[in-house]
């Protein structure tokens, strides 16, 4: 029965109101959808087998309305942005490969991903593991193989993981 004036409280009660309580599905307030990739949307989804319209954009929570206007999410930024820093200064990937066991010896490759969405950063950050990673030879029905010291999935779940981790 008594107004609320704490700004933070009133957006809160309007995510409860509407069922959202995770950060990644809030809108963000100035962005448009311009700010998405929607070629970078339409191609993802697509391969796999996922028609995006509007209504999808919704149900994946890459778009949201506030107040009456259709915008990104921050999901929808990170992943899919045109241009995520200028919202998220910090949705970036810094690579640095050291030539020795710990962060004190020469760095010998390096490689920042600031200025493209999260998707596509985490396809260049595999290429600089794969490339800073040795790799074995085994004989196999008399011709040699490489076998990587990681495997695909094993990095895949390892960059996955620092992202669903990251503050």
């Amino acid at each position: 029965s008594m107004p609320v004036n704490d700004s933070s409280r009133l957006e809160e009660m309007k995510r409860e109101r509407w069922g959202r309580n995770g950060f990644d599905q809030l809108p963000v307030h100035g962005a448009t959808l311009a700010d998405l990739d929607m070629e970078l949307i339409m191609q993802r989804f697509g391969d796999r087998g996922i028609e995006m319209d509007e209504k999808n954009l919704k149900v994946y929570h890459i778009i949201s309305e506030l107040n009456g206007v259709l915008v990104p999410t921050n999901a929808g930024l990170i992943l899919f942005g045109v241009d995520p820093q200028r919202f998220f200064e910090d949705a970036r990937f810094r690579c640095i490969r050291y030539s020795g066991p710990d962060k004190s010896a020469q760095p010998i490759d390096r490689a920042d991903f600031a200025a493209m969405p999260l998707i596509p950063a985490i396809d260049e950050v595999k290429l600089f593991i794969s490339r800073n990673t040795g790799v074995a030879q085994i004989k196999e029905d008399g011709r040699n193989k490489n076998i990587p010291h990681y495997s695909e999935g094993a990095v895949r779940e390892v960059l996955h993981n620092a992202v669903a981790h990251a503050d």
